[in-house]
């Protein structure tokens, strides 16, 4: 007997949850930093719902190779006919629907990557960015070890917010990249880092 038979809904895709919210800020944040990527550039993206906005804003036929670790931007990636795929495995954890594991790490770290875009759950001025899910972080760290320049591409609805899983201060992104209109008061407590703000045509 299914779940419906007992009147309880199957249970939801953490993913296609976070993908309903705040879309057009994502889109419009990922299409901002998606300039910043020139042909043959060696990017890593990170794993989640605004990086697959930011996949899909790459120009289709530029020639890339790309580093990632989650199953929604690789599927995305697999379909650009002039990008070099690099999957790092491991085990797979659904909530992010990504991999880890200590080979995937050892083999980013040996990676030259030019460019990282990396998102995060909560962006603070004082306590930076971070994460809800603590497997991601060494991951994150090591992209950004790696790359000559990161990127931190968010909603304005991250700002002001903190998650449990610490992975870096504000200071050491290039860019920061916010989708949206934040209040004058909130935007004001970001004002001394290197923040960029997009907001879709409707707003």
């Amino acid at each position: 007997m299914d779940d419906a038979d007992h009147g309880l809904a199957a249970p939801e895709d953490p993913l296609d949850v976070a993908g309903d919210q705040h879309a057009a800020h994502k889109r419009v944040a990922c299409q901002r930093a998606a300039k910043w990527v020139q042909a043959h550039d060696s990017l890593f993206i990170d794993c989640g719902t605004t990086m697959a906005h930011f996949a899909e804003a790459l120009p289709p036929d530029m020639p890339l190779s790309v580093v990632c670790y989650s199953t929604n931007i690789a599927s995305i990636l697999s379909r650009r006919p002039n990008t070099q795929l690099m999957l790092l495995g491991g085990l797979y954890h659904p909530s992010s629907a990504s991999f880890l594991s200590d080979e995937g790490l050892q083999y980013l770290n040996r990676l030259g990557v030019n460019k990282a875009f990396l998102s995060a759950g909560g962006v603070d001025p004082l306590r930076g960015a971070s994460c809800s899910n603590f497997h991601e972080v060494p991951v994150k760290q090591a992209a950004m070890r790696s790359a000559s320049q990161t990127f931190l591409v968010v909603d304005e609805s991250k700002l002001g917010l903190l998650r449990p899983a610490f992975f870096s201060p504000l200071d050491a992104f290039g860019h920061i990249v916010v989708g949206g209109a934040p209040a004058a008061g909130l935007r004001k407590q970001f004002k001394d880092f290197s923040m960029v703000f997009a907001q879709p045509a409707a707003d």
